[in-house]
């Protein structure tokens, strides 16, 4: 696993992500809020009624402590660990319904078993139902994933 730099990491982990979501018609209309680009406030429904709110999903990626993992040939290799959390929301009151799993599943359909071409690797793709969030109805994917960076 070598990466370049923390950008092109998080640039090909963005990359999988939205080429996993456009690829299926049932999110592909459904918008990304991307950490770091969009702003954090949710996209509002006119009033808080779960009937106008609409779905969507906010994806962030937050590495945590890394250390230097190897040294020989002259190069120095650190590991790099984190987690990518994508927030999925759909209406309250529809709970669990079809588009809800639909999507949680595509997330997880997204990164299970996949690793980017500079070899970031994920692993441990967890969802957990975090219940009524406003308007919506609201669950967190976790993605651990790990990738060496050369230097």
């Amino acid at each position: 696993m070598t990466v370049a730099s923390q950008k092109v990491a998080r640039n090909e982990v963005m990359a999988l992500f939205k080429a996993a979501w456009d690829a299926n018609l049932t999110s592909a209309p459904i918008p990304i809020l991307w950490d770091g680009i969009d702003p954090l406030e949710p996209p509002q429904p006119a009033s808080t009624a779960a009937a106008e709110a609409r779905p969507w999903v906010r994806v962030e990626m937050r590495h945590n402590v890394g250390g230097q993992a190897g040294f020989g040939d002259g190069v120095r290799r650190y590991r790099r660990v984190g987690i990518i959390t994508v927030e999925v929301f759909t209406p309250t009151g529809t709970g669990f319904d079809a588009l809800h799993d639909e999507l949680v599943q595509i997330v997880k359909d997204a990164f299970e078993g996949k690793t980017t071409p500079s070899d970031v690797e994920f692993r441990d793709v967890s969802p957990k139902e975090v219940g009524p969030t406003g308007p919506w109805f609201q669950s967190d994917v976790n993605i651990a994933f790990e990738y060496d960076e050369i230097k």
